[in-house]
């Protein structure tokens, strides 16, 4: 198994244990500390079967065909080339083998005011594609059977991040945000 942006290691390490001693969980991040981090967080708990790499998403430090899972928690959507990230998960996943990621995704476009904010990046709200295209990604570089099901955020969750963006979005009305903006369980498969 294959963690995409794995921070401090926690889903690696729930990850282990549903993998078992035979199994073996990678967890790749782009930042020193975070693979510092998460090698403490492993040693902890003696999760002998989690090892942590750094790299970026878009050239992953895994070999071909080799994992089985890939999983990651809101982080493709901060990637400036999404489709390399995908070219990449294509790559390492061992044939027949799935991707199973949350991201946020749109369903229409974000106003250029929201796009530039560096804080609605932080947010993973600026990076965010619209679902359609985000399909059409992983279908380009060769996933089938892809599955986005939205799970909507809550109007307290988008009105807090708004505030935190410090954004006017005064043309841009937060019932439509309400709307466009959502997080996603998005499924797809490499062919066997």
């Amino acid at each position: 198994m294959l963690d995409l942006g794995s921070g401090a290691g926690l889903d690696c390490l729930l990850a282990s244990q549903k993998v078992g001693l035979e199994g073996r969980v990678i967890g790749v991040d782009m930042t020193a500390e975070m693979i510092e981090r998460a090698q403490k967080n492993a040693q902890r708990v003696n999760a002998a079967n989690v090892e942590f790499r750094q790299g970026y998403l878009e050239d992953l430090p895994v070999e071909s065909n080799t994992v089985d899972v890939i999983i990651s928690n809101c982080v493709i959507n901060l990637s400036p080339d999404k489709e390399k990230v995908f070219s990449e998960a294509f790559r390492v996943l061992a044939p027949g083998g799935k991707m199973a990621v949350s991201d946020i995704v749109t369903d229409g476009e974000l106003p250029d005011e929201i796009r530039q904010s560096l804080a609605a990046w932080a947010g993973c709200v600026a990076g965010a594609v619209q679902a359609k295209d985000y399909i059409a990604m992983m279908e380009s570089v060769g996933f089938t059977d892809i599955s986005i099901k939205p799970v909507f955020f809550d109007k307290e969750t988008v009105d807090s991040a708004l505030n935190d963006m410090k954004l006017d979005v005064k043309d841009y009305p937060r019932e439509v945000v309400y709307k466009t903006v959502y997080s996603a369980k998005i499924t797809a498969f490499k062919p066997a």
